[in-house]
């Protein structure tokens, strides 16, 4: 080639390192962890090992799926490791004891997948409504006095397994109504 200067290269080195580890979620934090009906919303602040790339949304996934109950999930990144979802919640009548949540696709500055996140217990559900059975089985010393209705020994009241009030203990609580 005529006039084309050879390349000899210069003298030195070049050194330098490349980002071949993956991030990991360090924790997942529910703002509260028992989701009622009365809650208006949830947040779930998801903590990652490195800076990460805040252009990529991470997806959780919750199990037992909450699909009807926490809906239009939306997050942001609040700083370069940490990334915040808002959930509202919906009354939907149900009640899980323990719901954990996935932290699936996001991306470290470099390009890293995240490592697979082992989902542990997050958040409880308990949106039943309170409901009570009451049995009187007998009545005693009712004279038809205003006041002095007392059911008898073999009074009852029971409340179903999983209600707001025994929390699946089905509790037996004697009672003495007054009227």
């Amino acid at each position: 080639m005529a006039g084309a200067a050879p390349n000899l290269g210069g003298a030195g080195s070049d050194t330098g390192g490349i980002d071949t580890e993956n991030p990991t979620v360090l924790n997942v934090v529910v703002g509260d962890p028992l989701i009622a009906d009365d809650d208006a919303g949830d947040a779930f602040m998801v903590t990652f090992s490195g800076a990460m790339n805040q252009a990529v949304t991470p997806t959780l996934t919750f199990a037992p799926a909450l699909t009807s109950t926490l809906t239009g999930g939306s997050g942001s990144w609040t700083d370069a490791t940490t990334y915040v979802t808002t959930y509202t919640v919906a009354d939907r009548n149900v009640y899980h004891d323990s719901v954990t949540a996935d932290v699936t696709g996001a991306q470290d500055l470099a390009g890293n997948a995240q490592q697979d996140y082992t989902p542990e217990h997050e958040v409880e559900v308990d949106t039943l409504n309170s409901a009570a059975t009451v049995e009187i089985t007998a009545i005693a010393d009712d004279t038809g006095t205003s006041g002095d209705f007392t059911p008898n020994a073999g009074r009852r009241w029971r409340v179903p397994a999983g209600s707001d009030d025994a929390r699946g203990q089905g509790s037996v609580l004697p009672v003495k109504w007054r009227w």
